[in-house]
């Protein structure tokens, strides 16, 4: 390791300082990473939910691929895998935040196109695939694992299906008699945040700001990983549970951005895009990860805390697929009574988790 990132000659007091600074870091360059993908979105004029899995999706997730892989190159296995596995859950939690913070009816009363409910069946699959590599046990191939290459070819063919099925209209929801539609303020709002012309740079400048976003979003997240690296060590928490925390949680804080610019402006479909996208893509970068890691394949060393990690985003992501058929319009405490039991599933998640750490 460099000397200048030996963080081990350090103690705790400053490696925490260093591990918050870095996640900080990660949070405004994400951030406005995420406004650039934003514009580029709208750029393209691509369909929501393709956007939010592909674009979106990717471009914000590149704080948990650049952490994750960092701590891959460091050889710790754990941290990787959980930083990962923290950020699934992590994201559906900002979501429900989101929810709470933006009046009018909850994010998943409004779904209307069934990819949606696709993207998040695919993304419960997905995570099905890892917690079967973990508890079997991977064994090598093609310099990184047989179940980690698997996420890789899945997400590949789940890329093509999204921009397919997004072109067909297979069958749309009804709206329930006397159920209210969007406020005037709120198509407002929507033909505001979606008029051509509201940023007026260059594509080339997008994307140069893209780009430089990019590159701090992933210095941002090698100091993350190694300074989290460090900070687990010296805690005596373990790579698992501050993985899970300071990785998982701090890398998906630039999505708030995200999803509550599409909430505010009632595109519910791009916000779930994102959050499912976001998901889908940190499943696969697990294979970026093994790929990095000197050792064997990853899943095989996550044991029982990423596997339990791995199933609490299932549920977390189930619970609001369930909130998207469903389509309530009722609220509790400010939000939809999935996001609700999204952040009570994530406490008692957490709870046992710091117990089997």
């Amino acid at each position: 390791m460099p000397p200048l990132l030996d963080f081990s000659r350090f103690p705790l007091g400053l490696n925490l300082a260093i591990a918050g600074a870095a996640a900080i870091g990660v949070w405004i360059a994400g951030t406005r990473l995420t406004r650039e993908a934003n514009v580029i979105a709208e750029r393209t004029g691509a369909g929501q939910a393709f956007v939010g899995l592909l674009l979106l999706g990717t471009i914000v997730s590149l704080p948990e691929l650049s952490t994750s892989v960092t701590a891959s190159l460091l050889g710790n296995a754990s941290f990787a895998v959980n930083t990962l596995v923290g950020g699934i859950s992590a994201t559906m939690v900002v979501l429900a935040i989101v929810d709470a913070l933006v009046p009018d009816e909850p994010v998943s009363s409004d779904i209307e196109h069934p990819v949606v409910l696709l993207q998040g069946a695919l993304t419960v699959l997905f995570l099905v695939v890892a917690a079967a590599g973990m508890t079997v046990g991977d064994v090598p191939l093609l310099g990184a694992g047989a179940w980690s290459i698997a996420l890789f070819v899945l997400y590949i063919l789940v890329v093509r299906l999204v921009e397919v099925y997004e072109r067909h209209e297979p069958w749309a929801p009804t709206e329930e008699p006397g159920s209210p539609g969007p406020t005037d303020e709120a198509k407002r709002g929507e033909a505001e945040g979606s008029a051509p012309g509201r940023d007026r740079r260059s594509m080339r400048r997008i994307i140069m700001a893209t780009t430089a976003w990019a590159g701090a979003t992933l210095v941002a997240g090698m100091l993350l990983a190694t300074a989290g690296t460090v900070v687990a060590d010296q805690s005596g928490l373990g790579s698992g549970i501050v993985g899970m925390l300071l990785g998982g949680v701090a890398t998906s804080l630039p999505e708030a951005t995200t999803f509550y610019a599409a909430v505010r402006l009632r595109r519910f479909e791009l916000a779930f895009g994102d959050a499912f996208g976001t998901n889908l893509f940190s499943t696969m970068a697990i294979a970026v990860a093994d790929i990095a890691y000197p050792g064997g394949p990853v899943l095989s060393e996550a044991g029982r805390f990423g596997t339990f990690g791995i199933l609490l985003g299932m549920a977390l992501t189930a619970v609001y697929l369930a909130g998207c058929i469903e389509r309530r319009n009722r609220k509790v405490l400010g939000m939809g009574v999935d996001s609700l039991i999204v952040l009570f599933t994530y406490v008692g998640g957490m709870v046992l988790l710091f117990r089997i750490r």
